[in-house]
This record gives C-alpha cells, sequence and structure tokens, in this order.
C-alpha cells in the first residue's frame, strides 16, 4: 500500500497509479468483482467504488451480471 505525503501533486500521482493497477487487474482477470479488485489490489473497497465509478463514467470498463447459481447477483467489472 501506497503511503501519501503531504503534496497534492504526489496524492495525484498516487490515484493515477492506484487507477492503472486496478484497470490491469481487470485486464487480467477479466469480470471481476469490488470485493476481489480490493483484495487483489491492496486497496480499500471505497477506493475501489470510486476508482470503477470513474471507468464506468470514462467508458473504460462496463458493469456486468454473473448468471451462474452461485453468483446471480454478483456485480463484476470487466
Amino acid at each position: 500500500m501506497v503511503v501519501a505525503d503531504s503534496q497534492p501533486g504526489h496524492i495525484d500521482q498516487i490515484k493515477q497509479t492506484n487507477a492503472g493497477a486496478v484497470y490491469r487487474l481487470i485486464d487480467q482477470l477479466g469480470p471481476v468483482s469490488r470485493i476481489d479488485l480490493s483484495r487483489f489490489a491492496q486497496l480499500a473497497p471505497a477506493s475501489i467504488t470510486k476508482i470503477v465509478r470513474e471507468m464506468l463514467e470514462a467508458h473504460l470498463v462496463q458493469e456486468t451480471e454473473i448468471r451462474s447459481p452461485a453468483a446471480a447477483a454478483a456485480r463484476r467489472w470487466g
């Protein structure tokens, strides 16, 4: 996990790095839940939600539903 210092530019760089890491995970794993993204990226669930929301708004990813009996209502990103 990355710890930010007090420089605003540094925080923006961390946000970009985290978003890039999440995007690469989605690319590698295919459809994946936010919980799994949080685990793999070692980021807080709230951070994953914000990153994914921004990716959805930019049309970089799309929300899908897994239609298996075990995960019928699970949200996946990919």
